[in-house]
């Protein structure tokens, strides 16, 4: 197969009445020398009529053979058909920014050792672009160490990126925002179970095998809608518990650091998870949940003050 420079893959369900725009938002980047991999999960709307009147030839059409019912089991259908020297994400209802692939890009080239580059990115609606940018709600990730990268754009995370990142209360692993160099994830897979998180597995293995660089300013928008799976938030919260719960096992932790921080960072989830549980009125799931961060090296405290206060937030729980 003749290599391209990227690959870019769009995953789809029944997202006929966004896809167009998707699509023409990454044909309008600077980059010409791209493939565009959309794999449909079966739609059932007009999804197939759109595709098949986009005259671009970069644009492939594949279809899953069964419907997978998640985006992790189609987006790791593209990536087996990718040939890009880079890998990019986009989702069927988003768009992305001029320059986007281009500054990427400029960054790869300067710091050759840099897997993956990642870009604010700001929301917007049919009635038009929500003012706060992604970087805003992360306080953390804006005070972890950085510095310029050699191509001028963007920073560079000081230190060991997963250590960093699995530590903080929101994650920088929305996958559309990302480029990845095809040498550090040629052989992982999105985790065909997860419909919300699937992302933060893939990429949390990723940061793992290289450096990490972002872009502050905002490069892709990110479409709300009544569809979007994050809306419910309960949800999207034990989902990502459980995301992080089952990477111990998921995950290469031979550096010593990344397990002890991973296990941190579980320990904390039990927690988290824990009053979760008490909020949706079930004390018995809380306690186990409690008991469980007891196992997880700096949460045993916070567990047991948690466990000794529980009639207390039984009590007061909303």
């Amino acid at each position: 197969m003749t290599a391209v420079l990227v690959s870019v893959i769009i995953p789809t369900y029944n997202y006929g009445r966004f896809i167009g725009e998707a699509i023409n938002s990454v044909c309008k980047q600077e980059i010409e020398d791209l493939e565009i991999i959309v794999v449909d999960d079966l739609s059932t709307d007009n999804t197939m009529q759109v595709l098949a009147s986009i005259g671009d030839a970069r644009v492939k059409v594949v279809s899953m053979r069964e419907r997978a019912g998640g985006p992790g089991p189609v987006r790791n259908e593209g990536l087996n058909l990718a040939r890009g020297q880079f890998i990019t994400f986009l989702d069927a209802d988003d768009r992305w920014c001029p320059h986007k692939l281009e500054h990427q890009l400029a960054i790869m080239e300067s710091e050759p050792d840099i897997g993956a580059v990642f870009t604010n990115f700001l929301r917007f609606n049919d009635d038009g672009v929500f003012p706060q940018s992604w970087f805003e709600f992360m306080p953390e990730l804006l005070s972890t160490p950085s510095v310029p990268t050699g191509s001028g754009i963007g920073r560079r995370i000081v230190g060991d990126p997963f250590t960093q990142f699995i530590a903080m209360s929101q994650f920088p692993t929305f996958v559309q925002t990302l480029m990845f160099r095809t040498c550090i994830v040629k052989d992982l897979r999105f985790p065909a179970d997860k419909r919300m998180s699937d992302d933060l597995d893939f990429c949390m293995r990723a940061y793992q095998r290289g450096g990490v660089a972002y872009i502050p300013e905002p490069l892709v928008e990110v479409r709300r809608h009544g569809d979007n799976l994050s809306w419910d938030l309960k949800k999207l919260e034990r989902d990502v518990a459980e995301t992080l719960f089952a990477l111990e096992d998921r995950i290469a932790l031979d550096n010593p650091e990344h397990r002890s921080a991973l296990r941190r960072r579980i320990g904390k989830a039990w927690i988290d998870t824990g009053r979760l549980s008490i909020s949706e009125g079930s004390p018995g799931a809380a306690i186990c949940c409690l008991l469980k961060g007891l196992c997880y090296p700096g949460s045993r405290l916070q567990a047991l003050k948690n466990l000794a206060a529980f009639p207390y937030l039984w009590l007061w729980r909303d």
